[in-house]
C-alpha cells in the first residue's frame, strides 16, 4: 500500500487519481467521492506494480496537480 496525503478543499464532490509510470503509460486510475474537507490521506493498492518510480496526478473540480512516487515493496 501507499500513503498520499492530499489537502481537499470545501466544494470538492470528486477526486480522480491516475498512476503513470515514468513514460506516461497508466498503470491504475481511482475514483474518490464522498470526501471531507480537510487533509485526508489516501491509501492506494500498489500491489502488482514493479518497484520504481511513479506519477500520480490528481484531478477534480478545476485543478490537477502531479508528484513523484517511488514504489518499493
Amino acid at each position: 500500500m501507499a500513503r498520499i496525503e492530499i489537502k481537499i478543499s470545501e466544494g470538492i464532490n470528486q477526486l480522480n487519481l491516475t498512476l503513470t509510470d515514468m513514460n506516461g503509460k497508466v498503470m491504475k486510475r481511482w475514483k474518490m467521492t464522498s470526501l471531507i474537507p480537510g487533509k485526508e490521506a489516501i491509501e492506494l493498492d500498489v500491489k502488482g506494480l514493479s518497484n520504481g518510480q511513479y506519477f500520480y496526478t490528481v484531478e477534480g473540480d478545476g485543478f490537477k496537480a502531479s508528484k513523484k512516487m517511488i514504489v518499493n515493496h
